[in-house]
């Protein structure tokens, strides 16, 4: 499978949601949802066949940000 997939940083997603999912209509490929890395996002599709991923970063959630410590602790140890 080939393609492009172009990942768009706005302010706010949910603005963008509202306009290029409920107004306009485009496809929705990924409902809007909080990734546990820090990043709030959807991801539609142009006419064109082009993927976008629409992103605000938002604080990653702990849970993830201590498990990634640790990690890094560990290969650095």
């Amino acid at each position: 499978m080939q393609g492009l997939i172009l990942n768009v940083e706005v302010e706010d997603v949910d603005v963008y949601y509202k306009r290029m999912i409920k107004d306009q209509e485009l496809p929705l490929l990924l409902d809007i949802r909080d990734e546990p890395f820090g990043q709030r996002h959807f991801i539609t599709e142009d006419p064109n066949g082009i993927l976008v991923d629409v992103i605000t970063i938002i604080p990653p959630d702990p849970s993830f940000m201590e498990s990634y410590h640790d990690k890094v602790w560990e290969d650095n140890a």
